[in-house]
C-alpha cells in the first residue's frame, strides 16, 4: 500500500451499531410512533363519553372493618352493578373468581368502602337508597334524577351509621358482612349497562400515559380486563365497556 493513500472510510451502511446518527432516528421513530398510538388512544376515548358509577360487592368473611391478609389474597366472584341506575331488582354483572383487593385498584375512580353486616334476605340496594333525608327513588332513571344521585360513599356512610345504631337492639348473627368498592367505567351511550344478564358486554383498559402499552385488546369478562391491565399498565387505568360487536374479529382491533 502506498503511503500516500488516504485512510479507508467504511460505506454508511456499515457505520458502527452505536453510531450516535442511528440513536437518533431511531429515538425519533420511537417518538412518533408513541405520538401516534396516543392519538389513536385518545380518539377512541373521545367516543366513550359517558361516565358510570360501579359498585361492586362481595360476601366477605371478616368483620366489618378488619381484614387479613390470607381473606385479601383468596380469590372471589364480585358482584357489580351500574350505580347511576341501581335499584330493586336492578340487573347485575357476576364476575369469575379473582383477586379485587389487590386489582380494583387499578382502576380509576377506585374507592374502597369497607365493610358492612346486612341480613343477607334484605337487598343492599334498598337499605343504601334510605338517605338521612329520604328514601331516594332508585327505580327514576331519568336524567335529572340521575344528576341528583347521592354519592355511593355518602350512602355507605349513613348505611354504616344506621346499622351501628340499631345493632345493640337486633341479633347480628346470621348477618353477612359485605365488602364494597367502587370504580368508574365510560360507555358509549348513558343507558344501563347491565339492561339484561342476556347482554353481551366487551371490556377494553386504556391508559394514553403509559410508555408502553396503551390499551389492550377487547376482553369478554371483567376480571379479565382488569387483571390484565394491572401487569401490563399499573395503575390508573380508564375501563371501557361496549355491546360486543356481531364480528368476532372486531375484538382484536
Amino acid at each position: 500500500m502506498s503511503l500516500n493513500t488516504p485512510p479507508y472510510v467504511p460505506p454508511e451502511k456499515y457505520r458502527p451499531v452505536d453510531d450516535p446518527r442511528d440513536r437518533s432516528a431511531f429515538l425519533d421513530a420511537e417518538a412518533r410512533r408513541e405520538q401516534r398510538m396516543r392519538q389513536q388512544v385518545e380518539e377512541e376515548l373521545a367516543g366513550f363519553s359517558h361516565k358510570h358509577t360501579i359498585l361492586a360487592t362481595a360476601t366477605s368473611d371478616v368483620e366489618a372493618g378488619t381484614h387479613t391478609e390470607q381473606a385479601k389474597d383468596r380469590p372471589i366472584q364480585v358482584t357489580l352493578y351500574d350505580w347511576c341506575h341501581a335499584g330493586a331488582a336492578t340487573p347485575s354483572l357476576t364476575t369469575g373468581p379473582f383477586d379485587p383487593h389487590s386489582y380494583l385498584s387499578s382502576l380509576r375512580g377506585f374507592d374502597d368502602l369497607g365493610t358492612v353486616r346486612v341480613d343477607p334476605e334484605v337487598d343492599l340496594l334498598v337499605l343504601l337508597a334510605k338517605t338521612d333525608e329520604a328514601e331516594y327513588d332508585f327505580c327514576k332513571w331519568d336524567e335529572d334524577e340521575v344528576r341528583k344521585r347521592p354519592a355511593i360513599a355518602e350512602c355507605v356512610r349513613q348505611l354504616r351509621q344506621r346499622l351501628e345504631t340499631t345493632a345493640a337492639t337486633i341479633a347480628t348473627t346470621d348477618h353477612k358482612a359485605l365488602q364494597l368498592w367502587t370504580f368508574s367505567v365510560l360507555s358509549q351511550t348513558e343507558s344501563p349497562i347491565f339492561v339484561s344478564a342476556h347482554d353481551k358486554l366487551v371490556w377494553r383498559w386504556c391508559k394514553p400515559e403509559s410508555p408502553y402499552n396503551k390499551r389492550s385488546k377487547w376482553f369478554t369478562q371483567p376480571h379479565d380486563v382488569i387483571q390484565d391491565g394491572a401487569w401490563n399498565a399499573g395503575k390508573n387505568l380508564i375501563l371501557l365497556v361496549k355491546e360486543a360487536p356481531e364480528d368476532p374479529l372486531a375484538m382484536y382491533q
